[in-house]
């Protein structure tokens, strides 16, 4: 199966069989070593393919793009980017009073955010959000937004994980290629027709971190406006 030739979501199980290993994964970082009766899980197949496409090996037309319009490698296989990610507090092992599954998509999450440059931060409304680097990369930000999912309410107990301003949330919603349309009584998010949906939901986290950048931009403008109408004719 490749799981990477349909643009739509994949609904891999973030969870294996019970009593079933998984290989490609471990208590110790999530996706070094195998378990004891090595069972495959999609979630590991799926990091490997990843590492495949980050790193500009051929995909023919997935997704619509060939090699040359995958991202440019953000590190060579096998090597770790040292920059902060947001997630350094995340403990290798699960605790005991942790959520295992909670904790486990944590460490995905802390995996793929060093190998491909993701940062995790929290907005001033308190929500956690992934900064994804650019181009927009579909296969990467579906695996991070699955991983978010898995625990985000884990990572809420940290607060050690850096702020995002909502200045610095936009800035990143348009870097991936979203912009901002006013319409009566608010704000929508516009983004690419290329975008699957999941890339929206995902861009939508920063959207909404963003949200009072917006208004005070709207405010500026409004003020901008008042100025040059008020202004004497001929000035």
């Amino acid at each position: 199966m490749n799981i990477l030739a349909e643009p739509q979501k994949a609904h891999c199980p973030t969870v294996p069989t019970p009593g079933s290993g998984t290989a490609g994964q471990s208590l110790n970082s999530g996706t070094a070593l195998g378990t004891p009766r090595g069972t495959v899980s999609l979630k590991a197949l799926a990091h490997k393919a990843l590492a495949s496409v980050i790193v500009g090996q051929p995909l023919g037309q997935t997704m619509g793009q060939d090699a040359k319009k995958c991202p440019k490698p953000v590190p060579t296989r096998g090597t770790v980017i040292e920059v902060s990610h947001g997630l350094e507090s995340i403990p290798d092992r699960p605790p005991s009073d942790a959520d295992f599954w909670e904790w486990h998509g944590a460490i995905d999450l802390k995996d793929i955010a060093r190998q491909y440059g993701l940062k995790v931060s929290r907005s001033v409304r308190g929500s956690i959000v992934v900064v994804c680097p650019v181009p927009v990369n579909f296969q990467l930000v579906e695996y991070a937004d699955d991983s978010l999912r898995d625990c985000r309410g884990y990572l809420a107990k940290f607060a050690d994980i850096p702020t995002i301003s909502p200045a610095e949330a936009l800035a990143e919603f348009r870097r991936m290629g979203g912009s901002v349309q006013t319409v009566q009584g608010g704000f929508v998010p516009v983004y690419p027709e290329a975008w699957p949906g999941y890339v929206q939901e995902a861009a939508q986290g920063l959207f909404l971190a963003g949200i009072d950048a917006i208004e005070a931009e709207a405010r500026r403008d409004i003020e901008a406006a008042g100025k040059r109408y008020s202004e004497p004719k001929g000035k």
